[in-house]
């Protein structure tokens, strides 16, 4: 996290001011993991707690996420991508024992 940052979110946090948006922060990464997720813009900002419009706005670049909604947004879409890729491992394991039984049966 850069320097100016910190110190920025430290002041608005000691002001008791609303937080400030985060410039340094890419909207397509933000679609990146959204895809990931599988989630759809609605999807995300239901658990984020804002609107479509804005979650199609962080994407764009067309406005900042405050540092509490990057906070929400990184454990959202970590576990999102946790269930996503446990399914994912789930499914080869399946697909893996039906090899296998099928194989042994070709065998007998």
């Amino acid at each position: 996290m850069k320097k100016g940052l910190i110190e920025r979110t430290l002041k608005d946090i000691s002001t008791s001011r609303p937080p400030r948006p985060i410039r340094d922060y890419s909207g397509r990464r933000l679609t990146e993991r959204r895809y990931e997720a599988r989630l759809t813009q609605e999807d995300l900002a239901a658990l984020v707690g804002v609107s479509k419009q804005t979650v199609g706005f962080w994407e764009q670049g067309r406005r900042y996420p405050t540092l509490t909604h990057v906070a929400k947004l990184q454990e959202v879409l970590y576990e999102e991508l946790r269930r996503v890729r446990a399914r994912e491992q789930a499914l080869r394991r399946l697909m893996q024992e039906r090899r296998n039984r099928q194989a042994a049966q070709e065998g007998k």
